[in-house]
């Protein structure tokens, strides 16, 4: 079973990569997968990656994530 993105769904992920986070932002844990998130947008960045070619790269050969590493 696999996902695919529309040209919207990647855009907004790709957007999230550089949100803070929603809600309230006293609550620590609420915040700590934007912090992630932050982290991979900045390195994507850095190193002139999408998000889609990052995906891309780490997917097996045979194109289907499978479990584990």
């Amino acid at each position: 079973m696999g996902v695919e993105l529309t040209e919207s769904g990647w855009w907004w992920c790709s957007q999230q990569l550089h949100a803070a986070p929603p809600g309230d932002s006293s609550d620590e844990m609420a915040g700590a997968p934007y912090a992630v998130l932050g982290l991979i947008g900045r390195y994507l960045d850095r190193v002139d990656l999408s998000l889609g070619d990052w995906v891309t790269m780490a997917a097996p050969a045979g194109g289907r994530p499978g479990r584990g590493v």
